[in-house]
Parts: structure tokens; C-alpha cells; sequence
């Protein structure tokens, strides 16, 4: 199910997330910036939340805590972005019904006007054909990208999320060398996990 919310259109950072859902009715919830959303404020099968493509900038499940952003580090959204909506794609344990009690999970997020001297982003790295052999006891799965833009990268936060499927993901800078930024159980509270601050 989707929510979506048209942004003020002036600057605004976004620098709180705070999910308003319990991990007994959902399986995790997704942040979108949209450049245009439906015109309807919910609606089911959201597969594609963004008229136009999306860009996820929030990701929650087993009822991990709230995350704020370190000092001076936020999202920028509304006048001079592309981020116009704020769309909630919300993934449920079970299917909803008719007869499904009422859900009032959602998101709370802390905006402000104030400038923040870092604009924050999400990189997104998956693995999405894999196979795994029947009872096997241990896969390895490796997935990859390379930045070529010219804004100085300082990696804060990773994220791990593998449904039950594994209890250990890692991500390391490889740069002649390898070096383990982060490590992290998808098994345990799933926000934007601190690691590092470059």
C-alpha cells in the first residue's frame, strides 16, 4: 500500500526518520522521492510508487529505532529537487483484506528550512538473481558498483536486508585494497545502520 505527500515547494532537509509500524503487521516500509505520484492519496499495488522512477531515501523493518541523521547531513526535497512527493510504500505480512483490523503504520519525518552543509543520498546494491542449491549450508554473493561522480562520497549508514535468507552482509571500499567499511545482521533492527563517518 501507498501514501503519497506533495512537498511544500520551497527547500526543506530532511533530517529525522521515525517509522510509526510494528514488524507484527509489517514486513518494512520504503521512503520514495518522487517527481510526480499518484493523484490519489492511497492506493494498493504500488509496485512503481513514481510516475517518473524513484529514489528511495528511507528504509525500515524489524522494528528498528528511529534514525536521525548526523549534524549538518539531510535529504534535500521540495524547491530546486526533483523530489516533489514523498511517497510511503508500505509491505505488509500478510495480504490485506476486507476483514483485516484497521493499520495506522506510517512515517514521521523531521524537516527543516535551515541549509544543511552535507546533502544526504542512498546507494542501493542488490543481488537480484542468485541461486541458492538445495541445502546448502553457505552461499556467497557478491554484488558491486564504481563512482565516477566529482561530489566527495562520506559513507555514514548501511543497511542490510535479506528477508531470512542470510545473517551476515559486509561492504567494503575496494581501492587497491580491500577495507571493510561495514558488517551488519539483516537478522536484527533494520534502519540506516551508523558505521563510519570518512
Amino acid at each position: 500500500m501507498c501514501y503519497a505527500w506533495r512537498v511544500p515547494s520551497i527547500e526543506l532537509y530532511i533530517v529525522k526518520f521515525e517509522a510509526l509500524a510494528s514488524a507484527n503487521n509489517v514486513h518494512h516500509l520504503l521512503v520514495f522521492g518522487c517527481t510526480s505520484a499518484e493523484d490519489s492519496m492511497y492506493w494498493r499495488s504500488c509496485h512503481n510508487p513514481c510516475e517518473d522512477g524513484e529514489t528511495v531515501i528511507f528504509a525500515w523493518a524489524q522494528n528498528a529505532p528511529a534514525l536521525l541523521l548526523p549534524p549538518h547531513v539531510g535529504f534535500k526535497v521540495g524547491k530546486n529537487t526533483t523530489v516533489k512527493y514523498i511517497v510511503l510504500q508500505l509491505h505488509y505480512r500478510m495480504p490485506m483484506t476486507s476483514s483485516a483490523p484497521v493499520d495506522h503504520s506510517g512515517i514521521q519525518l523531521t524537516l527543516t528550512p535551515v541549509r544543511q552543509r552535507y546533502v544526504a543520498g542512498i546507494y542501493i546494491l542488490l543481488v537480484n538473481k542468485m541461486r541458492i542449491p538445495a541445502y546448502a549450508k553457505q552461499v556467497h554473493a557478491d554484488t558491486s558498483c564504481t563512482y565516477n561522480g566529482k561530489a566527495k562520497l562520506y559513507p555514514f549508514a548501511f543497511r542490510t536486508h535479506a528477508h531470512s535468507l542470510c545473517n551476515v552482509i559486509s561492504g567494503y571500499q575496494v581501492n587497491g585494497s580491500w577495507h571493510l567499511m561495514a558488517k551488519g545482521n539483516p537478522q536484527w533492527p533494520q534502519v540506516n545502520l551508523r558505521c563510519l563517518i570518512f
